[in-house]
């Protein structure tokens, strides 16, 4: 039998120290165990009974990585933007797209003159891949306007823009706040300068004759990092008076506000890696084709599976069953850095069905502030003896629910902790039960009472 081929109980000899641990942990909670708890209401009382405590940690655990539908990236105040070729996950580059809006009529005085166009764009500190690599920021023209239907850009969602370069720039990102000042093409400045001239922009619904909004997109040949920018930059155009050359004067448009459009882009190409063959929303590919291993990242929309198929053969014991514990912990291949827990996304647990879409949230956390999270913590790897980072999911009730009868035994998506509102990119790898090296371990306690 899949389920029960390995099991330790209080009738013959444990087979490790673990053992005696899960025969203790097993009748303590034996008392907290009250009529009334699913599983546990038919149990009979008999004058005396025998308990006898059982652990079993080969329960079949089916792993797989799933694509879920993009996330909405258009009601954000950030804009994805570079080219990151990342080991696990492949190329993944991000263009951000925004809106304009004139600030004040362009009203030009006819002594003014022309003097330059610029973009002013502002990054925080967030950086996904390496930093300190020299990249670009290239600017182009949107030939559409961005729609104003009040519907949701997602991230799949790609728009045309112009091939000419408009502005660029080149830098090295670090790791701190980065403001950049970007020269534009004077074609478009002087085209601008030249409509308020003639009293051409005076109001927001004229300026879509000369410039629907701006694309920001990273270098075709970039490997540096995918940095998150301010939707609001700020187009600055530069003029001064014929008798006053040294006093600069300013009109500004500004983008990204709550009231213009905008969005980021993202695509994934994951050639040569192990999910090259993730290529479709709602797929499920088994980590057993993935080197053992599932994935997980945020933004992207990489989930993994968790699937029980042989779970309810635990109901051949009938009502004499009480579950006392049920807990799977998830390793994560490699030795942990100093800084791991950092770097890794907080899991977010919930209920699926057969098409690997989200359903209501698990709470594998009860209790806690964020019941359905799951934050990763470092242990000493019994295989390696070094520091590996990990993941607790109490799945108690889960159990008992499938045993139940009360849920489907559909199994659980593991998503990144990431709302609508966030743009990170923290992923990582998660071994399956046939990883050596970061081997998944489901542990179920329980106790049989028999008259």
């Amino acid at each position: 039998m899949q389920l029960l081929n390995k099991i330790s109980h209080a009738a013959g000899l444990p087979r490790s120290g673990a053992s005696w641990l899960g025969l203790l942990l097993a009748v303590v909670l034996l008392a907290g165990c009250k009529k009334g708890d699913g599983i546990n209401d038919s149990i009979p009382a008999p004058a005396a009974v025998n308990r006898l405590a059982f652990f079993t940690d080969t329960v079949t655990v089916r792993t797989s990585t799933v694509l879920i539908d993009s996330i909405i990236s258009s009601n954000n105040s950030g804009l994805a933007v570079g080219r990151y070729v990342d080991p696990l996950f492949g190329t993944v580059t991000g263009r951000g797209y925004f809106s304009l809006t004139l600030d004040s009529p362009l009203a030009v005085d006819q002594t003014q003159v022309y003097d330059s166009l610029a973009l002013d764009i502002m990054s925080d500190n967030y950086r996904y891949g390496d930093s300190t690599v020299v990249q670009r920021v290239e600017v182009h023209q949107l030939p559409n306007a961005l729609r104003t239907d009040g519907k949701f850009y997602y991230t799949k969602d790609d728009v045309p823009y112009n091939a000419t370069v408009l502005g660029q720039r080149r830098f090295r990102p670090g790791n701190k706040v980065k403001k950049l000042h970007i020269r534009m093409s004077d074609v478009l400045g002087q085209a601008l300068w030249n409509a308020g001239q003639t009293n051409q922009l005076t109001q927001q619904a004229q300026l879509g004759r000369y410039l629907n909004g701006l694309a920001l997109t990273p270098g075709a040949s970039d490997n540096g990092a995918i940095l998150r920018f301010g939707a609001a930059g700020v187009l600055r155009l530069y003029h001064h008076t014929a008798n006053d050359p040294a006093t600069v004067l300013t009109y500004t448009f500004t983008g990204g506000g709550s009231a213009t459009p905008h969005f980021y882009h993202l695509e994934t190409n994951r050639t040569g890696t192990a999910l090259a063959g993730l290529t479709n929303f709602r797929q499920s590919l088994s980590s057993m084709a993935t080197g053992n291993r599932s994935f997980l990242q945020s933004t992207l929309g990489v989930y993994t599976r968790l699937e029980f198929p042989y779970l309810r053969s635990l109901n051949q014991f009938g009502s004499s069953l009480v579950l006392n514990s049920a807990t799977l912990q998830l390793a994560v291949p490699g030795a942990a850095p100093n800084n791991a827990i950092a770097r890794l996304p907080v899991i977010g647990t919930a209920l699926t069905n057969r098409s690997n879409q989200l359903r209501a949230p698990y709470s594998s956390n009860p209790g806690a502030m964020s019941p359905a999270t799951v934050i990763p913590a470092v242990i000493t790897s019994p295989q390696t003896n070094l520091p590996q980072a990990t993941y607790t999911i109490n799945l108690f009730s889960y159990v008992q629910a499938v045993l139940a009868g009360t849920i489907e035994n559909n199994g659980l998506l593991l998503s990144p902790d990431v709302t609508d509102r966030e743009l990170m990119f923290e992923g990582t790898a998660l071994g399956n039960q046939a990883n050596t090296a970061a081997p998944l371990q489901f542990r179920i306690y329980y106790t049989r009472i028999v008259e």
